[in-house]
């Protein structure tokens, strides 16, 4: 995939003019610090309710990601996705309305801080993957991405995690009122009892 994103790049070097063979020969350093990765998914849905009439649809989701190792701690990265009406919980796009180009938002936008002197300890802000530990999606989609700031430690022995997070998020920002702010904590014990199994409380 970095091979992919520096060709990307040469090729958009080359619409604005002739790269020389030396230039495109060899990366540049900082191409190994980046991870470019996505995904496309075809789906057809069929809605049979009673009393209405049976809808099916054809659908499509397109993910992109491109994450960048700034230093060795620092990492930004940037996801774009295709879907409906900016939905927070799907990426699926709906083929319809003639043919016309569909939307594309903005999936992710983070900057990761991991201090080298305190191992364990981490902070992200921007719009972020869920920093907490879920167990199922009755409260939120894998999908949903939260915009804020979250701060963890984590603690780890042979057998054991220890984690500590929390979080401020904003739900909904207005210029007249007072905003919507979710707050978040939380406190887990990992325990590793075989291998490549985890069991929290």
């Amino acid at each position: 995939m970095k091979k992919a994103a520096y060709w990307i790049a040469v090729a958009m070097v080359a619409l604005g003019g002739v790269a020389r063979a030396e230039d495109v020969a060899k990366a540049p350093e900082w191409f190994d610090r980046l991870t470019l990765k996505g995904d496309v998914r075809l789906r057809y849905d069929q809605i049979d309710k009673k009393g209405s009439s049976v809808r099916s649809r054809e659908r499509f989701r397109a993910r992109v990601e491109l994450d960048g190792k700034i230093n060795d701690e620092l990492t930004a990265g940037i996801a774009m996705t295709s879907g409906e009406n900016g939905s927070a919980i799907s990426g699926n796009q709906t083929a319809t309305s003639e043919f016309t180009q569909k939307g594309v938002g903005i999936w992710k936008a983070f900057i990761d801080y991991k201090p080298g002197a305190v191992p364990g300890f981490e902070v992200v802000g921007g719009k972020i993957d869920q920093p907490w530990i879920s167990v199922s999606k009755m409260i939120f989609d894998d999908f949903v991405t939260p915009e804020g700031a979250a701060a963890k430690y984590k603690l780890s022995s042979d057998n054991v995690d220890v984690v500590v997070e929390g979080g401020e998020f904003v739900l909904m920002e207005r210029a007249a009122a007072k905003d919507t702010i979710m707050y978040q904590g939380q406190g887990a014990v990992i325990l590793r009892t075989a291998k490549d199994s985890k069991d929290s409380l």
